[in-house]
């Protein structure tokens, strides 16, 4: 599970990378001070606003890539995962409009394996006399309650009718062009009844997760049960809608509940498979792979009496927060959730929930150049085109941007930093006749109906920005 904890958290890093300046620098859609203007609170703990310089950000993403690579290899794992850990919490409050779902289970994930012992296995750190033991802890055991109570309460808060008497959940799940792939549109056209199957099936599965992972007798079989439900689970989403990380950090959470003797087998297997292979015994003696780091701090598999306090209070915490999301009668006291986000552990997931929106669109952005001509900032195309969109990740190509934007549908405070962004950044590339004077931002909604059809789109105007100016006039509200 570590490895592909931390093979998922380089790959998110390194594609946070791609668009630092516009996400997370002063230059970008959401500077520092509008972050604090829309309030900002004391448990928004976050190092990354300390500059809003893109090199200093940068610097911050390379020290994540590093701790990231060190906890892949099991090299001062502890340590590592300390680092990881705070360095995503600090990213998300930099900028609070870009994460999902696949997001906080990451965090939570690395939050647990800070007083997990899984540097015992797959490590640089690993003493050769942990091979093949099993290690149980209040840890382990608090992480199968996480898991499970991830799927517990995703399955609570599906209240709608679409998901407990319509059963049509997953019709209006894989209907909405925000979120469409291929796969999943395919999907789409089968017939109700296989659909009403599948929405049932999603909820059954969801109930049922914990009561496999906690199942007090014949474990191994209903724990093996759970995790091949989730790997499916997931896998099925990450297949048929976009959601990012969601889906692989789904699957990498499950290794973590594989029963022993399915570990201990895979373990042979990869036993066998390095002694039949030359070629990396070849490798392994050129590079001297572990030789180069220093020397490895002893790993410590039992818990002392304050980490077993720690791991007992935050388990009561992510508790109480879950149940928080289903009523008020479960409202925490304003301290104890304080502390449940500063620690970046206050937990919910309505995903779906009640119900999936049956009200999606997509952006249009028309603008006007100095020589009075017509551009779409959207798709930086001359033509501006309101025709609705096979796919919306055909004219928003990264999952970072669709959910930016989804968000922004929803909240409009920082609209108009986003539309000055976009004027800034058109108009460094182009000038005089091509420079941008001004444009206007208009969502085009639709209602899913039944019977595979949708309503005529309404045109939403968001608001209008004078890129001279940098005035932005705010429209109106979805």
């Amino acid at each position: 599970m570590r490895i592909g904890i931390a093979a998922i958290l380089i790959y998110d890093l390194g594609h946070r990378m791609l668009f630092l300046e516009a996400h997370y620098s002063d230059a970008g859609i959401i500077p520092r001070t509008a972050v604090i203007d829309h309030g900002i609170h004391f448990f928004d703990i976050s190092i990354h606003f300390l500059s809003g310089l893109g090199y200093i950000q940068a610097l911050l993403m390379i020290a994540g890539l590093v701790f990231g690579f060190m906890l892949l290899i099991g090299y001062q794992t502890r340590l590592a995962t300390i680092a990881s850990w705070f360095l995503l919490l600090s990213l998300h409050n930099r900028n609070p409009i870009l994460q999902y779902g696949g997001d906080y289970i990451l965090l939570f994930i690395l939050f647990w394996g800070m007083f997990l012992p899984w540097g015992a296995h797959y490590a640089v750190d690993r003493p050769p006399a942990n091979k093949g033991t099993r290690l149980l802890t209040l840890a382990t055991g608090a992480y199968v309650i996480q898991i499970g109570l991830i799927y517990l309460f995703a399955a609570l808060t599906k209240s709608g009718d679409v998901w407990t008497r319509d059963f049509t959940a997953v019709y209006y799940t894989l209907a909405n062009v925000e979120l469409a792939r291929p796969f999943g549109q395919w999907i789409w056209h089968f017939p109700s009844g296989v659909l009403s199957a599948m929405t049932i099936f999603v909820l059954a599965l969801e109930y049922l997760v914990p009561v496999l992972l906690l199942a007090p007798f014949l474990s191994r079989y209903f724990r093996l049960a759970a995790c091949l439900g989730i790997a499916g689970l997931h896998l099925g989403f990450g297949l048929s809608i976009t959601l990012g990380i969601f889906p692989w950090v789904g699957i990498a959470s499950m290794l973590g509940l594989l029963p022993a003797p399915v570990m201990d087998k895979f373990d042979r297997f990869i036993d066998r498979w390095l002694t039949d292979r030359r070629d990396l015994e070849w490798l392994k003696h050129h590079l001297r792979i572990g030789e180069w780091l220093p020397p490895v701090v002893p790993v410590k598999l039992k818990l002392g009496w304050l980490s077993r306090i720690a791991v007992a209070a935050c388990i009561t915490l992510i508790v109480w927060t879950n149940l928080w999301t289903i009523g008020e009668r479960f409202k925490m006291p304003h301290h104890l959730y304080e502390l449940s986000q500063l620690i970046g552990i206050a937990q919910g997931w309505q995903l779906f929930a009640p119900a999936p929106p049956d009200k999606v669109g997509w952006y249009v952005m028309p603008g006007t150049l100095e020589d009075g001509s017509s551009v779409d900032l959207l798709t930086q195309s001359k033509a501006v085109n309101w025709e609705k969109p096979a796919y919306v990740s055909d004219i928003v190509p990264h999952d970072r941007w669709m959910n930016l934007l989804q968000e922004l549908s929803y909240d409009q405070y920082y609209m108009g930093n986003y539309a000055n962004y976009l004027c800034r950044q058109w108009n460094l590339e182009h000038s005089g006749k091509e420079a941008l004077t001004g444009f206007s931002i208009f969502f085009m909604e639709e209602t899913i109906l039944p019977n595979h059809r949708f309503s005529p789109p309404r045109k939403i105007w968001f608001g209008t920005c004078d890129c001279r100016t940098g005035e932005f006039v705010k429209g109106n509200d979805r």
